[in-house]
């Protein structure tokens, strides 16, 4: 991914030679070799749905509750 101070695209080819099973990328990658090359338009987003079904989509078991319009103080009128 790009970051605010490097960009992770000039890591492929040493994520590479180091054994990567897949490299997901934006910019076209330097090398290619047995590696599975998955391109997406998003990084951070592809990150996201990867590691959802990694973990097998713990997403799914979350309950979420919100609460809105709430005032802890109660104002009294004279």
């Amino acid at each position: 991914m790009k970051g605010e101070k490097t960009d992770g695209h000039n890591f492929i080819a040493s994520a590479m030679k180091k054994g990567a099973a897949a490299v997901v990328f934006e910019n076209n990658p330097v090398a290619k070799n047995s590696v599975i090359l998955i391109k997406v338009s998003d990084s951070r987003k592809a990150l996201a749905y990867i590691s959802n079904n990694f973990y097998q989509m713990p997403s799914e078991q979350l309950s979420l509750i919100g609460i809105t319009g709430t005032n802890a103080r109660q104002r009294q009128h004279i």
